[in-house]
């Protein structure tokens, strides 16, 4: 493999517990691989990481970030939003504080308070599952007036539903 930036030839080895590699694209300071094949500049330097089934390490990322006993850092808090997909402002509205708080929160210029860090993983839990997700995201959503009778019609054991 040739170097990116300086067009060297790049060195092959397999991060181990004693050299592991810093996955710096998870935007948390704190996560490091073993097992994966990294690729070396040795004339510059650079440094690049060949992960496999990144969406499976995500989720196990988020994972362990949910279970964490202690509160979620702001780097850990736009990790975990940015895995299942919700965009700040939606984040931001279903927390019940504004974008700027978040921003805050994510750059770690505020705390996450305990209830805000409960809720936050809640919602999180809650949004990795597609039709929950759209159902909270939807509420924090300007809606029209609601209608003032809804009808719903059972079709072959199954409810549909009209506004």
């Amino acid at each position: 493999m040739i170097c990116r930036d300086c067009g060297s030839e790049m060195k092959q080895e397999t991060a181990k517990a004693s050299k592991p590699y810093h996955y710096e694209w998870s935007g948390m300071s704190h996560v490091y691989l073993i097992g994966i094949q990294v690729y070396s500049c040795p004339a510059c330097g650079e440094q690049y990481g060949a992960i496999p089934r990144i969406d499976a390490l995500h989720a196990l990322i988020s994972e362990i970030l949910l279970e964490k006993p202690t509160a979620l850092t702001g780097e850990e808090l736009r990790f975990i939003r940015k895995n299942v997909d919700i965009a700040a402002q939606d984040f931001a509205r279903l927390l019940g504080i504004t974008p700027v708080h978040l921003s805050r929160l994510e750059h770690e210029k505020s705390k996450v308070t305990p209830t805000l860090d409960k809720l936050a993983r809640a919602l999180v839990a809650v949004s990795s599952g597609g039709e929950l997700k759209e159902i909270l995201l939807g509420a924090t959503r300007k809606r029209k007036k609601p209608a003032k009778t809804s009808i719903l019609t059972l079709k072959r054991n199954h409810w549909e539903g009209a506004a």
